[in-house]
């Protein structure tokens, strides 16, 4: 607990010289008559920011939806085809949502609903199919998925190359004392 309230207290006397200074701006606006001018200018700042952002969001989005269509190998056996058509069902299904995969512990139960499905696929007589995986293909999905998370973090998290493991265990406490 300590540590909470020394965090707090530092923040807040990070901030205290910006509050004042803002709180001294407005009195200097206000004596000077320049507030109406400064609020107009702060309202078309904030639109053009609204603008740019629902913009770049659309985009964004766009750019997800042509990533997300994903065709089949033409060279998959049967049972790779009858897998990719479950897993489509699912990749479609209205009760998925983004705030759901943004949830670790959805996006795991979600991860063994699809290892189960697939593998049920390819080893349908065994009583547990994810578990007859060949470990080659286990760690070659390792490889690939360390790939992407690899390429993920260099292009779109400024500084990931200085970031170590104790910052994200650093993060992750602040995260659970400050929920979003």
């Amino acid at each position: 607990m300590r540590t909470r309230t020394a965090l707090i207290l530092t923040s807040l006397l990070w901030i205290f010289p910006y509050l004042l200074l803002g709180g001294a701006g407005i009195l200097w606006l206000a004596e000077r008559g320049w507030s109406f001018y400064w609020l107009i200018l702060a309202a078309v700042s904030m639109l053009v920011a609204q603008i740019l952002y629902r913009n770049r969001s659309r985009k964004a989005r766009s750019e997800l939806r042509d990533t997300a269509n994903v065709s089949p190998s033409t060279f998959w056996t049967p049972a790779g085809e009858r897998a990719w058509v479950e897993v489509q069902k699912i990749a479609v299904d209205p009760n998925l949502s983004i705030s759901q995969i943004n949830r670790p512990d959805q996006l795991w139960e979600l991860l063994n609903r699809i290892l189960q499905i697939v593998a049920r696929e390819f080893h349908p007589r065994s009583s547990k199919p994810e578990l007859e995986v060949p470990l080659p293909r286990v760690l070659l999905v390792v490889e690939l998925v360390s790939r992407d998370l690899k390429q993920l973090l260099k292009t779109k998290i400024p500084g990931s190359h200085l970031l170590t493991l104790h910052d994200l265990q650093r993060l992750q406490t602040l995260a659970q004392w400050a929920p979003v």
